[in-house]
């Protein structure tokens, strides 16, 4: 695992690879986490220079398509039994966010790596759409 480096108050734009990416999500909220990934992955596409409008229907969209990836890749990594739990709470019309989470939870399965991989995966295939 590569070293965490300590970046209090670092700005987005001087954020140079991965490992330092990671360090600086780290103590984020998830929502949190998500915009200013969202936010650097379009510096790094050299997005910044759009006006404000675009930017902003290209966060919501982005946002939008990396929340259903992960959830994907959270359901995809539970066990069989958690997976027909969520089944019949949708089959019964009562799931709820706490509910869900609640058999994530109980599932014993770290979804920390999922959720990582999944990101830095968007965000690979995202910067490199369009490159030649």
């Amino acid at each position: 695992r590569p070293e965490v480096i300590f970046m209090e108050n670092t700005n987005i734009d001087n954020i140079q690879n991965d490992v330092e990416l990671e360090a600086f999500l780290s103590d984020k909220t998830e929502d949190e986490m998500l915009d200013i990934f969202i936010e650097k992955m379009l510096i790094d596409k050299g997005y910044s220079e759009l006006d404000e409008e675009t930017k902003a229907n290209f966060r919501n969209e982005i946002k939008e398509e990396l929340i259903f990836r992960i959830n994907e890749a959270i359901v995809a990594s539970l066990p069989d039994d958690k997976l027909t739990e969520l089944d019949e709470l949708f089959k019964t019309d009562s799931a709820t966010a706490e509910k869900i989470n609640d058999i994530i939870e109980r599932s014993g399965v770290d979804v920390s790596e999922p959720i990582q991989k999944t990101m830095m995966e968007f965000r690979e295939v995202y910067l490199s759409a369009g490159a030649e």
